[in-house]
């Protein structure tokens, strides 16, 4: 459909509204949001007595961990709150564990090496050959006459 040039010019000359103060007062109200989520969480991680960390917080507060670093009095309760119940730490691998481990490592390692050595295997035969077809090539080059040689020259 075509349009009249007065309305082309009309359509023009309006500027747009400015309503980036909605999304800034959105934002805000998020934030807020958040970080009551926050230190709800993290008044039930204290009166809870489980082991406090950034990803628990995280987690129980529905909000990111990258978020939870921006607010450093927050992490400052965590903190805190983790100097007076420390988290367990894990226990050591057991000695069998290790050895489990380091069998299924060992027998990896023998699979690759025979791997590297079936490709290096392979290359070299490759290589030999490419060396049989270029030796080849330069003696069907020689037996040609020069001009027969210029015409049938590969690019």
């Amino acid at each position: 459909m075509a349009r009249s040039c007065s309305a082309e010019r009309w359509l023009n000359s309006m500027t747009p509204a400015d309503n980036s103060h909605h999304l800034v007062a959105a934002a805000a109200r998020r934030s807020a949001e958040a970080r009551r989520r926050a230190e709800g969480a993290l008044l039930a991680l204290r009166s809870s007595g489980q082991p406090a960390s950034v990803v628990t917080l995280a987690m129980d507060a529905g909000v990111s961990r990258s978020w939870l670093y921006t607010q450093p009095d927050l992490i400052a309760g965590l903190r805190q709150l983790a100097g007076q119940a420390p988290t367990p730490r894990a226990t050591p691998a057991s000695e069998r564990s290790l050895r489990v481990r380091l069998a299924a490592a060992q027998a990896r390692n023998e699979r690759l090496q025979r791997r590297i050595e079936a490709l290096t295997e392979q290359n070299n035969q490759q290589r030999q050959q490419l060396e049989h077809t270029y030796a080849e090539l330069r003696r069907l080059r020689v037996a040609l006459p020069p001009t027969e040689a210029k015409v049938q020259r590969p690019l």
